[in-house]
């Protein structure tokens, strides 16, 4: 669900720290994300932002993340993100 949703906002023209606001009910993920999306403020990649949260985001989605262009635009398929 994260994955379709992130990549349905960044495809819209959002800007990631935007698009990574409120993404989840989830309180912990919530805290996650917003950790990431103030790395990413900071400009610190998305993909090297996620990679500090592995029981978060799996290899699979930070080397995905880290490969696509524009990023995460091809994320569109689901991830199950623990």
């Amino acid at each position: 669900m994260f994955t379709q949703q992130l990549s349905s906002m960044l495809e819209a023209g959002l800007p990631l720290v935007s698009a990574l606001e409120e993404q989840t009910e989830n309180p912990v993920f919530q805290m996650i994300i917003d950790n990431v999306r103030n790395d990413v403020s900071s400009g610190k990649s998305f993909s090297e932002s996620c990679a500090a949260y592995p029981r978060a985001f799996p290899n699979l989605f930070v080397s995905m993340s880290r490969q696509a262009r524009p990023p995460l635009l091809r994320l569109s398929r689901p991830l199950k993100i623990a």
